[in-house]
């Protein structure tokens, strides 16, 4: 899957004409229904040196307490952000 995000402005909240190419959505839920059900597993599915040109792997984590360490690769590009 391919999509356009739109950008938001952290500091206005406004949404920018910009957008953000993403290649792939995966949802990180406690319960099972999400893609994972561990933040680690859903890192762990990420591709390795992938550029923003070919779009973002796009991690939603839904709400809840994880209790795990997790590590990210130095091959794995990564712009956290707070929804």
């Amino acid at each position: 899957m391919v999509c356009f995000i739109p950008v938001q402005n952290e500091a206005s909240g406004n949404f920018s004409k910009n957008q953000v190419l993403v290649r792939d959505v995966v949802t990180v839920n406690q319960d099972g229904s999400g893609n994972f059900s561990t933040i680690t597993d859903a890192v762990a599915a990420a591709p390795n040196n992938s550029m923003s040109t070919s779009g973002y792997f796009l991690i939603y984590i839904t709400a809840g307490i994880y209790e795990e360490y997790v590590s990210i690769a130095k091959t794995i590009l990564c712009t956290p952000r707070q929804i």
